[in-house]
């Protein structure tokens, strides 16, 4: 699971709704009215993603994985694939 202690939550407004965002997993981009409302609905995402990803992880641990081991052959750039 991925640590949101230290993620990231950007708030911005541009003098009528607020925005609330983050830049990295997990990602989400939410309106309201206030700051208040954006960091409440922030919130609500953050306790569904902890519940969501810990049960995952729950379901995952009684799996099997079946997908076929792979060997690196090249590391390609985001930048060069978008050229």
């Amino acid at each position: 699971m991925i640590d949101i202690a230290n993620l990231p939550v950007w708030f911005k407004t541009n003098g009528q709704t607020w925005l609330a965002a983050t830049g990295r997993a997990p990602y989400f981009c939410l309106v309201g009215e206030s700051e208040a409302a954006v960091s409440d609905l922030a919130h609500r995402a953050l306790e569904f993603y902890i519940s969501a990803a810990d049960k995952i992880e729950k379901f995952n641990r009684r799996r099997e994985a079946v997908s076929p081991d792979y060997v690196v052959q090249k590391k390609v750039l985001g930048r060069d694939l978008a050229a």
